[in-house]
C-alpha cells in the first residue's frame, strides 16, 4: 500500500553553504580595492572656485541678488560644495536681507586660494586633504590660510576655512616714522583738472565740480549692449580711440568684450547716489556708489565692460571669465587700468570692480600694471617728498 506524504515530509532541508567558500568571500571582499578618495590639485581647485562662484551672486546695479530670494536659499545651495555652517557664516558675511529682497554686502571678494601663487594639499592624520598657502597683500598683509576637505556622500565637500593674519603694527607704535595727517578733500578747479590731464585722481576726497564736462566726447566705435544713443556711450577722443584698439585685438584673440557705460554727468550721478541711499542708508550706498563730483565717470576716461559669459553684467565673476582675465593682463598695454583691484578697498574706498576700465596714457598704465599699484598710490608716487 502507497501512502501519501505530507508537505512537512516532502521539504528538503535548507543546504548549508560550505564554510572554506564564506570565509574566501569574505576575504574576496576584504581585498577589494576600496573607492577611489583621493583628492588632487585639480579636483581642489575646482571645488574652491566653484565655492567662490556660488557665493558671490550675480546683482543687478543697485546690488540686489538676482537667482536667490533669501539667506537660506543661498546656503542650501553652498551646501552642494561646503558644510551647511560654513555655507551660513560666509552667507551672513557677504550677504543681508531687505525688504524680502537679499543684497549683497561690499566688502570684496572672499580670502580664498590663489592658484598662482604656491601652496601645499596634503593629508591629516584623520585622513582628511587640507591645504595651507601663505600670501600677502596690501589690504591684509601677510596671511596664511587654511583650507580643509571633507567628504560627505561621496563627494569632497570644504569643511572650514581659517585665515591667520600676522598683526600689523599702526605707524604710531613704529619709532621714527611719522603718521601722515590724512589730506583735506579737494575739488578741482577746471585749470587743475587741464594740469593733472589722464592721471586726474577722483575719489572720495578728490572731486570734479558740478558744472565740469570734459571735452571732445565721442562715441568709441565698440559693441554695447544697449542699441539706445544714451550720453553714457562717450569717452573723451583719445581714451575712445584706445577702447577701439584694445577691443579689435581682443576679438583677433577671440576675446569678445562689450561696453556697458562711460560717461556719466554730475547730475545723472547725483540720482544714482540718492536711489541707492534711499534703498540702504549713506554709509552703506558709498560702498560701491561714488556721490556726485567724486565718481569717475564724470571724467569720460572710464568704461565699464562686461562679456556673454559674465551675462552681460557688471559682476565680480566677470574678472574670473576668460574675457575678464584677458583684460586684466592686457588693458595696460592701451593705457588702462583696472581702477579697482581686489583686496585694495582700503586705499580706493571702493570695492573690487574688474569691470571698471580707466584710460591714464599707456606708459603710465604699464607702469601701474608692472609695479601692481592702485591709481592712489601711483599719482602719490610722483608728488615729491618733503
Amino acid at each position: 500500500m502507497i501512502t501519501g506524504c505530507t508537505q512537512q515530509e516532502n521539504e528538503q532541508p535548507p543546504v548549508e553553504e560550505d564554510q572554506e567558500e564564506v570565509e574566501q568571500d569574505e576575504d574576496n571582499q576584504e581585498n577589494q580595492p576600496a573607492q577611489d578618495n583621493t583628492l588632487d590639485k585639480e579636483e581642489a581647485e575646482h571645488l574652491i572656485q566653484s565655492f567662490r562662484d556660488q557665493l558671490i551672486q550675480e546683482t543687478d546695479e543697485h546690488l540686489k541678488v538676482k537667482n536667490f530670494n533669501n539667506k537660506e536659499e543661498l546656503v542650501n545651495q553652498l551646501t552642494k560644495l561646503a558644510d551647511p555652517e560654513l555655507a551660513k557664516e560666509y552667507v551672513d558675511l557677504f550677504y543681508k536681507e531687505e525688504n524680502g529682497d537679499l543684497y549683497i554686502i561690499p566688502k570684496g571678494g572672499p580670502v580664498l586660494l590663489n592658484k598662482d601663487l604656491p601652496y601645499e594639499l596634503a593629508k591629516n592624520e584623520g585622513g582628511l586633504y587640507y591645504i595651507t598657502q601663505n600670501n600677502e597683500t596690501e589690504a591684509k598683509g601677510k596671511y596664511s590660510l587654511y583650507i580643509l576637505f571633507n567628504q560627505s556622500d561621496g563627494k569632497w565637500i570644504i569643511q572650514d576655512i581659517k585665515l591667520d593674519v600676522e598683526e600689523q603694527h599702526d605707524p604710531e607704535d613704529i619709532p621714527d616714522q611719522k603718521k601722515e595727517e590724512p589730506a583735506e578733500d579737494v575739488i578741482y578747479s577746471k585749470q587743475q583738472i587741464e594740469q593733472k590731464g589722464h592721471l586726474l585722481l577722483v575719489n572720495k576726497s578728490h572731486a570734479l565740480p558740478e558744472d565740469y564736462v570734459p571735452e571732445e566726447l565721442v562715441i568709441p566705435d565698440v559693441l554695447f549692449t544697449f542699441e539706445e544713443q544714451l550720453p553714457k556711450k562717450q569717452m573723451q577722443k583719445e581714451a575712445a580711440r584706445a577702447l577701439e584698439e584694445m577691443f579689435q585685438q581682443a576679438k583677433a584673440e577671440n576675446i569678445n568684450l562689450y561696453a556697458v557705460s562711460g560717461y556719466r554727468s554730475y547730475e545723472r550721478q547725483d540720482q544714482i547716489f540718492q536711489y541707492n541711499v534711499n534703498q540702504h542708508g549713506e554709509e552703506y550706498a558709498n560702498q560701491f556708489s561714488a556721490r556726485p563730483g567724486e565718481s569717475e565717470h564724470q571724467t569720460g576716461l572710464t568704461m565699464d565692460i562686461t562679456s556673454r559669459s559674465a551675462n552681460f553684467g557688471l559682476i565680480q565673476q566677470f574678472g574670473e571669465t576668460k574675457e575678464g582675465k584677458w583684460v586684466a593682463e592686457n588693458a595696460h598695454q592701451y593705457g588702462f587700468i583696472v581702477r579697482y583691484p581686489e583686496n585694495q578697498e582700503d586705499i580706493t574706498g571702493y570695492i573690487y570692480e574688474p569691470w571698471h576700465l580707466r584710460y591714464i596714457g599707456k606708459e603710465a598704465a604699464k607702469e601701474v600694471y608692472k609695479r601692481k599699484v592702485t591709481l592712489e598710490e601711483f599719482v602719490n608716487s610722483m608728488i615729491p617728498k618733503g
